[in-house]
């Protein structure tokens, strides 16, 4: 645990000196700024000026977190879109030495961070059992590689493993090469292993 912390500590000041090497990252994009309702009439707008990009131009920002990642050696994995939410829309916290401060809702963003730490768990409990990696770890590992059809879009909302597999997941090993030997690695070897290869009852995304 110890050890643990102490490399943590450790990427969390290469990060801060911007030495990211070896790192894996992924972006967070907003589609758009919530507009306000008449409701709301009296809600503070934000102090900033919106443009047009700030709005619509997702490619741009999904560009900018690329390129800064890749620059600074580390490796861009992949894009979480944050449709609809608002930077101004902030929680009350109370710290613990009993002063007040604002939070700001990033509902994607805390999916996003909880996400990743699944699947790295999921993955580091497979190795360590030396067994593959749970439905849990695989459906979430196969809705964010998948194109959005054919045999890894199945896969990711049903568990049924097609004949198709196999090709789809040679040209992710191609397309995503930072994931090969970790995320798509471990799904590929799910999906070899796992003798039931029909939909899976209770999969994550239709329960």
């Amino acid at each position: 645990m110890a050890t643990a912390t102490v490399q943590q500590r450790d990427i969390q000041e290469r990060i801060r000196r911007g030495d990211l090497t070896g790192l894996n990252f992924a972006g967070l994009v907003r589609l758009s700024f919530e507009r306000k309702s008449k409701k709301k009439a009296n809600q503070q707008r934000p102090s900033f000026y919106m443009t047009g990009e700030d709005i619509n131009k997702r490619e741009t920002q999904e560009e900018r977190c690329r390129n800064y990642v890749e620059a600074h050696g580390g490796r861009y994995v992949y894009t979480y879109d944050e449709p609809d939410t608002s930077a101004w829309k902030r929680k009350r916290v109370v710290n613990p030495d009993g002063t007040v401060s604002w939070e700001v809702i990033r509902p994607r963003f805390d999916e996003m961070i909880k996400c990743m730490q699944r699947i790295r768990e999921g993955i580091a409990e497979a190795l360590r059992d030396g067994s593959t990696i749970d439905h849990e770890t695989a459906w979430l590992i196969a809705k964010h590689i998948t194109p959005g059809s054919g045999a890894l879009h199945e896969l990711a909302m049903t568990g049924e493993i097609t004949p198709e597999i196999g090709t789809q997941l040679e040209i992710a090993y191609e397309l995503l090469p930072e994931l090969a030997d970790s995320w798509i690695a471990a799904l590929d070897g799910y999906c070899f292993r796992r003798r039931d290869k029909g939909a899976v009852p209770g999969w994550p995304e239709t329960s």
